[in-house]
């Protein structure tokens, strides 16, 4: 039997003993280590040209275990979890909309003394992120520290709360490059294209790529901002850290500054994917220490270096507490955030009902929704070619 065999069998043998294990927060623990092992086991074999079938095999069986209280559904929250995210969502993106001239502020609040991540935008947008958060009960530690010097943000990505998780826990306000698609979201695409200054980079495109790299090193160069993007590229269903997309080292290769990875626990336990909501409870944000790869790393080479770091990030002191359900006193705050939200909606409609009676009431409907039509296409369509024009909000970010 070769020591590859040995490796294997004794990784079996350690995952058939997770059941025996008292806690869900234990066995995923130990899920982590052996998914790490078994991940390093599968790059050995590769580069000396073995089978890696089986230990592949043993890494997909070792799926992170969901909350106990995943997929349950707390009737009286549910009702008002559902439209307290619908005013939050809509109605701040809406609002974040209205406040575009506040970025274009930027510049001369600068000037005046005021950095990065205090600036007007910044700080809504952290709210926004935040506000998320409360709505569905979401309590999060941030552990480890950001340097401030320009960098990319590379994190793991086992759920849909982990942007907003980033967002809200890090220090640093981050630009985020995402796939097209996620602009072209009424309302919340186009406040995250057009007030937050993310940007959508399409690398089927050499031409533009090329002008969406030309912006982001504006970002970094100019404006001394940091990238933020999930090098895995999607969720998987079993909430582990998957083997990574070269696209994020294309950009990495390209603008060749230092790497920030990110690890989290507990977003797949509280929000796997398949389930429509999250579960309310406690989540981890680790932040590991500032990377700069070697010169001479060609893009392959960073790629399997930063998932071996991750990969060792996550079973470094497993936090027991990540996916714990919240207290009753914290389900009781949880309770106030929902019913804030809600009133908020409450004089929002108010708001634009008295701005429908008193300004607009020679309005007829029809024409009114005409209005708001063309509205939506002609902002779908300057969402869609925003694209093209990467000097849009230089010289305002």
């Amino acid at each position: 039997m070769s020591n590859f065999e040995q490796q294997l069998q004794a990784l079996s043998t350690r995952a058939l003993a997770l059941d025996s294990l008292n806690t869900f927060a234990q066995r995923n623990a130990a899920r982590r280590l052996l998914y790490c092992e078994s991940e390093m086991l599968i790059l050995s074999l590769e580069e000396a040209g073995e089978d890696s079938t089986p230990a592949r095999a043993l890494s997909n069986s070792l799926a992170i275990e969901p909350s106990p209280q995943a997929f349950s559904i707390v009737l009286p929250f549910l009702a008002l979890e559902i439209p307290a995210f619908c005013v939050w969502m809509f109605g701040f993106a809406a609002l974040l909309l209205m406040a575009i001239p506040l970025r274009w502020l930027h510049p001369a609040l600068r000037k005046l003394g005021l950095h990065n991540n205090l600036l007007p935008i910044d700080l809504l947008q952290r709210f926004w992120a935040k506000g998320f958060l409360a709505i569905f009960g979401i309590r999060y530690e941030a552990q480890g520290e950001i340097s401030p010097v320009s960098h990319i943000t590379m994190f793991q990505h086992p759920s849909n709360l982990d942007p907003w998780l980033i967002v809200a826990s890090s220090p640093e306000v981050h630009k985020w490059v995402g796939k097209q698609s996620l602009f072209m979201v009424p309302l919340m695409g186009w406040a995250a294209r057009f007030v937050m200054g993310c940007l959508p980079l399409d690398r089927s495109d050499r031409g533009r790529a090329i002008l969406s790299l030309k912006k982001l090193q504006l970002y970094l160069t100019v404006w001394n901002r940091s990238i933020a993007i999930s090098p895995e590229g999607t969720r998987e269903p079993h909430g582990q850290l998957t083997e990574f997309k070269k696209g994020p080292f294309y950009l990495h290769e390209d603008l060749r500054v230092p790497i920030v990875p990110v690890v989290l626990f507990g977003p797949h336990e509280l929000w796997p994917r398949g389930q429509r909501l999250p579960t309310p409870g406690h989540v981890v944000v680790r932040y590991e220490p500032c990377w700069s790869p070697l010169s001479d790393m060609n893009r392959d080479q960073v790629r399997v270096e930063l998932r071996k770091r991750m990969l060792k990030a996550l079973t470094k002191d497993p936090p027991l507490d990540a996916g714990r359900a919240l207290t009753f006193g914290e389900r009781i705050w949880h309770l106030v955030v929902l019913l804030l939200v809600l009133a908020f909606g409450v004089s929002l409609a108010y708001v634009l009902y008295y701005i429908r009676t008193t300004f607009l009431r020679e309005w007829s409907t029809p024409l009114l929704l005409g209005v708001l039509l063309a509205y939506t296409v002609a902002m779908q369509l300057l969402t869609y070619f925003s694209i093209y024009f990467p000097s849009v909000g230089s010289f305002w970010e």
